[in-house]
């Protein structure tokens, strides 16, 4: 996993010898490299080369079976992001069907398949799992899809036209009509504006809208415009929208359904209570690495980033509008003298993400908000003080511009109330997440938010092997041995959480690390506990 924290360093000299013995099948990558790593197991890492793209899953673990967990993916040209399968004509009689078998000349072992025409799911008669009965009645183009654990390809792809006049060739490409947005739900404040878009390439001959299974009218007038714009939305603007594309040919139509929901402020604080993910995730890994973090297992998880730039730390949501992070996240450099980014740059420029899973890209449910305020703890120092005390008190508070409306993916965590850590056994452990570094020999970050389970050390026990004095303003967390979960570079700012009485309490916030993963170095955080006080007088003071 893993500005500061998460990672490890480790001698892999032995990783090709431990696969030998474990997973026999060698893995190669073509256009591409493939790193192998220990960390609790054999791992292997595929990256591709510069101008190319991946296709598949880019880690792959060596089970106990003897078998990887994922096949080695491939690395296609940037120009072409999806494999087309070739097209085949077939030409059929009216009232005449024919069997098409998906797989051809080829074997299906590992994966299961479906059938869509004209980028719909068939709902004709399957003779077996591969093999579909097509007739004149759906012409057009039908796309045998086959999907793994990894990835989903396109086997063959098989273009059935009808001899009658009325499907031609060239009616048929016109049919092939595809919405450029596929958001299917949308959930708005009271008050707030609605817009929708219905962009249908290529562009059809009359548009037409549905408002729960009725014609929507706007100003008296059927709604027939490729966007729907709604200002001002109310309680009463919920509901199913349809948008219906035709084109000439009355057999030809397609329909894009998104389901709008208007929250009020009353709605958007009771549905929900701190800690408690609206999905059940077993957590079922305890700790031998970090792992893909599960969706929806951690909704209060925000990124941090600077306009187009990758995320630079991590925080945590607590209110609609308050995010706790760390200090040092704010530590800058002008002319070698240390200071703050100021305000007008974290304003203009930073911005917080939440609903993510995804490092780079954009996704549906993904919320991002500017930073209205930005409050660093006033003792926050920016450099180790002459007692060699680095990172104290860091911890800082984000305002956001507006508030975030509570979603499954957007939720608050709890914060500890008073005495709350005294309960807590050393050895209990927390959960840190981020998308920071995985590996320790070179700046490979997290794609994906990754998790990991880290037990809590006593204090005492890191000072021993420490070059820095650790405060009970901190906590110490990891392990003993090297190449074992950590956080590492890019984590700073992120949660370290615990979860009692069915719901997750904010402990910790990644702090600092002698290294990542280093042996008898632990990973320190902020003890939230003890700024609790401080943090409710601030959101008091701006409410």
């Amino acid at each position: 996993m893993g500005a500061s924290r998460l990672w490890l360093r480790k001698n892999l000299g032995g990783v090709h010898g431990e696969i030998e013995k474990k997973c026999s099948e060698k893995l190669i990558l073509k256009n591409g490299h493939v790193r192998l790593q220990l960390r609790g197991g054999v791992t292997a890492v595929f990256t591709c080369d510069v101008g190319y793209t991946i296709r598949g899953s880019n880690v792959s673990h060596c089970q106990t079976d003897g078998h990887w967990s994922a096949p080695s993916p491939t690395c296609i040209p940037n120009d072409q992001k999806c494999f087309l399968a070739e097209i085949e004509t077939i030409l059929l009689h009216s009232g005449k069907s024919i069997s098409i078998n998906c797989s051809r000349d080829m074997s299906i072992e590992n994966g299961h398949i479906f059938w869509v025409a004209n980028s719909t799911n068939v709902k004709t008669t399957f003779i077996n799992q591969d093999i579909l009965m097509a007739t004149t009645t759906i012409p057009g183009i039908y796309t045998c899809l086959m999907y793994t654990s990894s990835e989903i390809s396109i086997v063959r792809t098989v273009n059935i036209i009808s001899s009658d006049p009325l499907f031609t060739p060239k009616s048929l490409e016109e049919c092939s009509m595809s919405f450029r947005n596929i958001t299917s739900n949308i959930s708005l404040d009271l008050g707030s504006n609605l817009s929708i878009s219905c962009e249908v390439f290529p562009q059809p001959a009359k548009l037409s809208w549905l408002k729960n299974g009725k014609v929507l009218y706007i100003n008296n007038e059927p709604h027939s415009s490729h966007f729907l714009n709604i200002p001002n939305v109310q309680k009463s603007d919920e509901g199913n929208y349809t948008c219906i594309a035709h084109t000439h040919f009355p057999q030809c139509t397609k329909t894009k359904s998104v389901i709008v929901k208007i929250e009020t402020p009353s709605e958007m604080i009771s549905n929900f209570a701190c800690g408690q993910p609206v999905k059940s995730v077993r957590r079922w890994r305890r700790v031998i690495d970090g792992v893909r973090a599960a969706s929806l297992s951690a909704p209060w998880m925000g990124m941090m980033t600077i306009e187009q730039e990758p995320p630079f730390c991590g925080c945590s949501l607590i209110t609609q509008k308050w995010v706790v992070t760390a200090a040092h996240c704010f530590r800058s450099s002008i002319k070698g003298n240390s200071t703050f980014l100021s305000p007008e740059i974290v304003h203009r420029k930073v911005r917080v993400k939440f609903g993510k899973q995804l490092r780079r890209q954009f996704e549906v449910d993904e919320v991002v908000r500017s930073i209205r305020t930005l409050v660093i703890y006033p003792e926050f120092g920016l450099m180790p003080t002459a007692r060699n005390v680095a990172n104290e008190h860091d911890i800082a508070l984000i305002e956001l511009d507006k508030p975030v409306m509570f979603q499954p993916s957007v939720l608050p965590v709890c914060l500890p109330p008073p005495g709350f850590m005294q309960s807590i056994p050393t050895g209990s452990l927390g959960v840190v997440t981020g998308w920071g570094r995985v590996s320790v020999r070179d700046s490979v970050m997290a794609q994906t938010l990754q998790e990991a389970y880290l037990p809590l050390v006593n204090n005492s026990v890191c000072q021993q092997n420490s070059n820095y004095v650790i405060t009970d303003n901190m906590i110490c967390a990891g392990y003993a041995e090297s190449y074992r979960p950590d956080t590492c570079s890019g984590d700073s700012g992120g949660p370290f959480v615990l979860k009692q009485l069915n719901s997750w309490f904010l402990i910790g916030v990644v702090s600092w690390g002698e290294g990542c993963s280093n042996p008898l170095k632990y990973g320190i955080y902020t003890k939230v506990e003890r700024y609790v006080p401080w943090i409710q007088s601030v959101i008091l003071k701006n409410p």
